[in-house]
């Protein structure tokens, strides 16, 4: 969680990167992070740096939500299983699309099974189908997982391989588990 929180901090730089400077169109990591996912002692001390904090965040919680993380990072790990090349390709012609701006239409949104919700903003721009992507899968399916989905996509696009990724957030899980 604390290292969720650390991975997203330039996502976080004031909203200004998704609202204002394309948020897409930029690495959401600071290039230092992007240095210490790609490096794998340098990921490793990163890890054993910040877990200590993250088992007793984990720990401070109610165990409802300490049963919400572990879903979260279980879906994670299944998410990066399937992520292999076709997966990929996938995720990146979905994102590709929806930086045309074709969350505005109707037949793109049907073709991909996508059923927006009655909330979203009647005032379409591409910020709005940027976000799209961080709600629906590329089969058009919501999922309240996507989020977690998403970051490592990016991830992955920023170089870090879905294996390696994955056996990052199966040792996580462990050590949850294991407290």
């Amino acid at each position: 969680m604390t290292a969720y929180g650390l991975l997203q901090t330039e996502n976080g730089k004031a909203w200004q990167i998704f609202y204002f400077d394309g948020y897409f169109d930029k690495p959401s990591t600071p290039a230092e992070m992007r240095a210490i996912f790609r490096n794998d002692t340098m990921r490793r001390t990163f890890y054993n740096w910040v877990m200590p904090a993250a088992k007793r965040a984990f720990k401070s919680m109610p165990p409802k939500i300490q049963v919400e993380y572990l879903n979260i990072l279980d879906h994670a790990s299944g998410y990066l299983s399937r992520l292999d090349k076709t997966a990929y390709e996938a995720e990146v012609i979905y994102l590709a699309e929806l930086k045309k701006g074709n969350c505005k239409n109707e037949a793109w949104l049907r073709k991909r099974g996508i059923k927006l919700p009655e909330w979203m903003p009647n005032g379409w721009d591409q910020k709005t189908c940027d976000g799209i992507f961080t709600w629906f899968r590329p089969d058009g399916q919501e999922t309240p997982y996507r989020k977690i989905e998403a970051f490592a996509f990016r991830r992955v696009r920023e170089g870090v391989d879905a294996r390696t990724q994955k056996f990052w957030v199966d040792k996580t899980i462990a050590d949850l588990k294991a407290m």
